[in-house]
């Protein structure tokens, strides 16, 4: 059912996407600039690397962007009577991290790894062979979608939910996998499935009883 709203609502909110979609651009155009700074102030290489990912904390952090842990955590709500948001916690995890994954190839831009933290992209031809190239993060895609749902089910939980997907998509910046814009247009694709599977309250306005 479509919620009715008031005219003066409807300018409301239409100011308020406006607003969100200028700071979301603002934020990407920053972190454009400080890619390639960041992947070697932060990227972590050969015996520094494996130490790293032999660290329990890494590990965990980096499986929060796999969905075989939100298979595990939905199967368990599932059998715990909550079927409903189980379904709807696949749905958002596993949705943003297709949707990462199809960005890849139009974006067709090689890992920073590959690259030596340079913006490299590959030929449409080449798209099509190369299965290696970076873009958006569906490590970062499906723990924010994820984490973001669970977070919509618990309120007061949501500022841990957040921090532990940005840690998730912090681990494919330090691997060399991916760029800052590139975990944050995966966290966006994650924010956004959530926010459009969250569960629903009554219909009510937004500004006027």
């Amino acid at each position: 059912m479509t919620t009715w709203l008031y005219p003066a609502e409807r300018r409301y909110l239409w100011s308020r996407r406006r607003r969100a979609i200028i700071a979301v651009l603002l934020v990407y155009i920053v972190m454009a600039l400080l890619d390639h700074a960041a992947y070697r102030w932060w990227h972590a290489e050969g015996p520094g690397l494996e130490k790293l990912e032999g660290r329990d904390w890494y590990r965990l952090l980096r499986v929060l962007g796999t969905m075989w842990t939100w298979v595990l955590v939905a199967s368990a709500m599932a059998l715990a009577g909550h079927t409903g948001r189980a379904v709807r916690l696949l749905a958002a995890s596993g949705l943003a991290g297709i949707i990462a994954e199809l960005l890849k190839f139009p974006v067709g831009r090689l890992r920073p790894s590959q690259s030596d933290g340079a913006y490299e992209y590959l030929g449409w031809t080449e798209r099509f062979a190369h299965q290696a190239h970076g873009g958006p993060s569906s490590h970062a895609a499906v723990a924010f979608g994820a984490l973001t749902f669970l977070g919509f089910l618990w309120p007061r939980t949501m500022p841990l939910m957040l921090l532990a997907a940005a840690a998730c998509a912090a681990t494919r910046v330090v691997a060399g996998a991916h760029f800052l814009t590139d975990v944050y247009a995966g966290g966006l694709c994650g924010l956004v499935c959530a926010g459009v599977l969250r569960p629903r309250t009554a219909d009510r306005g937004v500004l006027l009883p």
